[in-house]
């Protein structure tokens, strides 16, 4: 079973945490700078598409650490954060 001593060893939990928060927060800036017919409907849309994908990806994260899988971890954590990267790059751009 995962503990808390697993949640603070684990190095690419907690940075992809850190991508978690930033994530919701670019989100909700979208949401909000852009005119919408009915922003609480795609913000309920985003922010349950967010929660569902986040959960998986964490607990993924903390499942490769308890089995001492580290580096697929790390390695994971890189291309969630390359895809990140280069989306907010491009919805910047449009």
């Amino acid at each position: 079973m995962l503990s808390m001593t697993n949640m603070k060893h684990c190095h690419p939990f907690l940075i992809y945490l850190c991508f978690l928060c930033a994530s919701l927060l670019h989100s909700l800036y979208l949401i909000y700078t852009k005119k919408h017919d009915d922003p609480s409907n795609l913000l309920l849309k985003v922010l349950l598409t967010n929660l569902i994908s986040n959960v998986l990806i964490c607990t993924l994260l903390l499942w490769l650490c308890s089995m001492n899988y580290k580096y697929t971890a790390w390695i994971a954590v890189c291309v969630t954060a390359l895809y990140v990267f280069f989306h907010v790059n491009m919805t910047i751009l449009l």
